[in-house]
C-alpha cells in the first residue's frame, strides 16, 4: 500500500491511495492488480492535527480539534475527536471524543495553551487497534467492523471501543513538553514515544510502553535530540524488540548545509529488554525519516528536502547488526513502512 497523504485545514485531500495486491481490499472488490483512488477532498469542519491511512487502505484515521466557545466568546471548550472516514465513500464513519478542555480568552488568546505539534495516531497491523495521542496522554482503542451481508463484504459501519489509557506525566501545557513522534509495533502490543521541551534544552527522552498494562517497558535519554523541525521519526522492528532513531550531534540542528550537522547524524538502536543501545551509526548527512526492514537493516533517508544543497542525498541501508552501509539510492525521498517490508515514495 503506498500513499501521498496530504491534508489542509480545515478539510484535508487524499492526493492517492494504492492498495497492494493479495491486500483484504482487493479480496472485497474481486480484483487481481493493485487499486488506484482518484484524488479527493474530505471536507471536515474541525482542525485537522493528525492522520492515518488504515493497513487495508479502505478508511483514514484523523485526530481532529474543535472550539465551542460561549455566547459571549470569552470562554468555551476545546474538544479533540478521533474520526474514521471511509476513503471510497468519501464520508465519516465514526466520531468518538478524545479528550475535552475548558479555555477562557485573555487577551485573546485561550488559556490554557494547547500543546503544539502532531497529535499523532496509529494503527496495529491488522487495523483492529488504534492508539491517538491526545497532547496529555496514549489512548488504545479496539477497532470493529460491522459488513453487509454479502459476497464483497462491504464495510458499513466501524466502532471504537476505549481499551487503555496511558498518561505521560508531560507536565502543565505551559511547560512546552512535546511528544516528537510516536510509533505502535505491528502486533499493537506496545507503542514508542519520544519526549522533550525545546525550551529547556535539545534532551530527548524516549520511552517504551506495554499498552496492555500501561507500563513503561524501558527508557533513554539522549542530550541532543530536540531540533529545528521537532521531527525525530521511530521505527519498530518486526517484532518489537528494537527501536531505530535517528539523532543530531548538535541540539537545534539545521535544515540548511551546515558541515558540523551535516556529518553527524546518529543512527541509534536500541534494544528494549536490556536497554542497551546496540549501535551508534554515523549517517554521514541529516537523517530524517527512518524504516526496520524484514531484512534485520535500517533505511534512512535525508531530512533536507532541497537535493540543490546536498548532492550526496539518499536513501540508505544499513546492517543493523553491524551498523555498516548496504546500500544506497539517489534520492530526494519520503520512507513509509508496511508492516514487514519497506516502502520508498520518491520525488515527492
Amino acid at each position: 500500500m503506498l500513499s501521498d497523504m496530504k491534508y489542509v485545514l480545515p478539510g484535508f485531500a487524499l492526493a492517492l491511495a494504492v492498495t497492494a495486491p493479495g491486500s483484504s481490499a482487493d479480496m472485497r472488490h474481486h480484483e487481481t492488480g493493485p487499486r488506484v483512488f482518484s484524488p479527493a477532498t474530505f471536507t471536515t469542519s474541525e482542525t485537522v492535527e493528525g492522520a492515518r491511512l488504515s493497513p487495508s487502505g479502505a478508511e483514514i484515521a484523523l485526530v481532529t480539534s474543535q472550539l465551542k466557545p460561549s455566547l459571549d466568546s470569552t470562554e468555551g471548550y476545546r474538544n479533540l475527536l478521533v474520526e474514521i472516514w471511509s476513503v471510497e465513500k468519501v464520508r465519516k464513519v465514526v466520531t468518538i471524543n478524545l479528550s475535552t478542555v475548558h479555555y477562557s480568552l485573555q487577551a485573546g488568546v485561550p488559556q490554557p495553551q494547547a500543546r503544539v505539534g502532531e497529535r499523532f495516531i496509529r494503527y496495529a497491523a491488522d487495523g483492529k487497534l488504534l492508539v491517538a495521542y491526545d497532547g496529555e496522554d496514549l489512548k488504545v482503542f479496539e477497532v470493529s467492523f460491522a459488513t453487509a451481508p454479502s459476497s464483497t463484504m462491504e464495510r458499513v459501519s466501524v466502532q471504537l471501543r476505549e481499551t487503555q489509557r496511558i498518561h505521560l506525566e508531560l507536565g502543565l501545557p505551559q511547560s512546552n513538553t512535546l511528544v516528537q513522534s510516536m510509533e505502535v509495533t505491528g502486533d499493537g502490543s506496545r507503542a514508542a514515544v519520544e519526549i522533550c521541551n525545546p525550551r529547556e534544552s535539545s534532551r530527548v527522552t524516549i520511552r517504551a510502553y506495554d499498552l496492555f498494562s500501561g507500563s513503561v517497558l524501558q527508557q533513554w535519554g539522549f542530550e541532543t535530540g530536540c531540533v529545528f523541525s521537532g521531527y525525530n521519526p521511530l521505527s519498530w522492528d518486526p517484532l518489537g524488540a528494537r527501536l531505530a532513531i535517528s539523532l543530531p550531534e548538535y541540539g537545534g540542528g539545521s535544515p540548511r548545509p551546515l558541515p558540523f550537522i551535516k556529518r553527524k547524524d546518529h543512527l541509534y538502536i536500541l534494544e528494549v529488554k536490556s536497554g542497551k543501545i546496540l549501535h551508534d551509526t554515523r549517517t554521514g548527512y541529516i537523517s530524517g525519516p527512518v524504516c526496520f526492514t524484514s531484512k534485520d537493516t535500517v533505511l534512512t533517508a535525508s531530512l533536507n528536502a532541497d537535493a540543490r544543497y546536498f548532492r550526496e542525498d539518499a536513501i540508505r541501508e544499513w546492517n543493523v547488526n553491524t551498523g555498516r552501509l548496504v546500500s544506497f539510492c539517489r534520492e530526494t525521498p519520503i520512507l513509509a513502512k508496511k508492516f514487514d517490508w519497506a516502502i520508498v515514495i520518491s520525488g515527492i
